[in-house]
């Protein structure tokens, strides 16, 4: 259990990003975040093999943000920008990072 709790704490910043991407929300993520480190530590006995621990926490993450936007139906469509259409170069990983949140969640992994 102490590799999990390594893992949670080495990866947080990784996770932060992912659980952002799908639910959009600071306080959404942080639900997030916590819900994902008590089902980790409490069905640790469940991973069979440490050395996916980082894939095993992250796969419980999207999960859990899935959850998360089942329950509040948080279901946005929204219209691509023109330029992702036309294939243009991005100026900026903030503006990716914005044009991918405009993508239909069932899309966007």
């Amino acid at each position: 259990m102490k590799y999990i709790e390594e893992a949670i704490i080495e990866k947080h910043d990784m996770l932060y990003r992912i659980a952002f991407k799908y639910l959009n929300n600071h306080d959404d993520t942080l639900d997030a975040l916590q819900e994902t480190a008590y089902k980790a530590i409490k069905y640790s006995r469940k991973l069979k093999n440490e050395a996916y621990t980082s894939t095993w926490i992250t796969r419980i993450l999207i999960n859990t943000c899935f959850q998360m936007l089942k329950k509040k139906k948080k279901y946005e469509w929204v219209e691509l920008d023109e330029r992702v259409n036309k294939g243009c170069e991005l100026e900026s990983e903030l503006e990716l990072d914005d044009l991918i949140l405009k993508i239909n969640s069932k899309y966007r992994d």
